[in-house]
């Protein structure tokens, strides 16, 4: 057991400006999370982008050589033609749907601490 001499109270003045200053720092706290998570999400999918790109050019590059091989070897060259290659634009419509469990439970957070920072003013 504690002694009555090592127990002492402090008095704050302003309570609720006090409660009010500490919701809105966890608040912001929750909003930083929210971006680090969307930070990390983002690092995951880039990750996993440059595994299947880089699996994708050894592929395309084995393709090719077994196309060389079987292609006749002779001595003619063709000509380079003055029509722009022509690029396909990546289609990023069809994005995974990834769980974000802890986006959401940040999410709820947010919204508790609001809710608590409306009551208070």
């Amino acid at each position: 057991m504690e002694d009555e001499k090592d127990v002492f109270h402090v008095g704050i003045q302003n309570p609720a400006d006090m409660r009010r200053a500490v919701l809105e720092s966890s608040k912001e706290v929750i909003y930083s999370l929210q971006r680090f998570e969307k930070i990390q999400a983002l690092r995951t999918e880039k990750a996993r982008l440059s595994f299947k790109l880089k699996n994708q050019i050894a592929e395309l590059v084995q393709i090719i050589n077994l196309l060389k091989r079987e292609l006749p070897k002779t001595k003619l060259r063709a000509k380079e033609s003055n029509v722009p290659k022509s690029i396909a634009p990546l289609d990023t419509s069809k994005r995974p749907n990834q769980p974000e469990n802890e986006i959401d439970k940040l999410e709820l957070d947010l919204k508790s601490v609001e809710s608590k920072l409306d009551r208070l003013g």
